[in-house]
C-alpha cells in the first residue's frame, strides 16, 4: 500500500488519464476547455500537500481574503500541473499552473512513514511538515490512543 498519486487512482484512469479527467471535470462545472499548452511560468509554484491520505493541491486564488477560491484537486507528481475546477486559474489568465512536489527521496520517506498510520484520515502532510516531523508524530502516545 501506498499514497497513490492523482494518475494512479481509478477514477481518474477510468476518465482517460489526469489531463482527460480534470478537462471534463472543468468542461462539465465551466463549459471551459483548458489548454495545456498555456503555462504559467510566472506564477509561482503551487505546493503539494497530503491530505488524508491523497496528494492534493489547493488554489492560491485571493488567499487570505474572505474571498479566496477554496478549489482543490488530486495531483499527481508523474504530471504536476494544476488547474482550479472552481476558478479555472482566473486569476492567471486561465493558464495552467505548475506543482512542487517534495524531491523523490523526501517524498518515499514521506509516503512510507504516512502509510505507516492506522487510518486514511490520519495520513495528512503540510510542506512545512520536516520527515523528521512526521517521524516524531508517527512515535507519539497521540496516534496509540485512535
Amino acid at each position: 500500500m501506498r499514497i497513490l498519486p492523482a494518475d494512479e487512482q481509478a477514477a481518474v484512469k477510468n476518465a482517460g488519464g489526469f489531463r482527460a479527467w480534470l478537462s471534463g471535470i472543468v468542461q462539465a462545472r465551466h463549459n471551459h476547455t483548458i489548454n495545456w499548452d498555456k503555462t504559467d511560468t510566472t506564477a509561482p509554484p503551487l505546493r503539494a500537500r497530503i491530505s488524508r491520505g491523497d496528494w492534493v493541491v489547493s488554489c492560491d486564488l485571493l488567499a487570505g481574503t474572505q474571498y479566496a477560491c477554496g478549489g482543490s484537486m488530486v495531483a499527481t507528481y508523474n504530471d504536476p500541473v494544476y488547474f482550479c475546477d472552481e476558478c479555472c486559474n482566473s486569476e492567471y489568465d486561465n493558464k495552467v499552473r505548475m506543482v512542487e512536489f517534495p524531491p523523490e527521496k523526501n517524498r518515499l520517506i514521506i509516503e512510507e512513514l504516512l502509510i505507516a498510520r492506522p487510518h486514511p484520515g490520519l495520513r495528512n502532510y503540510s510542506p512545512d511538515d520536516t520527515i523528521i516531523d512526521i517521524r516524531n508524530a508517527n512515535t507519539s502516545e497521540y496516534w496509540l490512543n485512535v
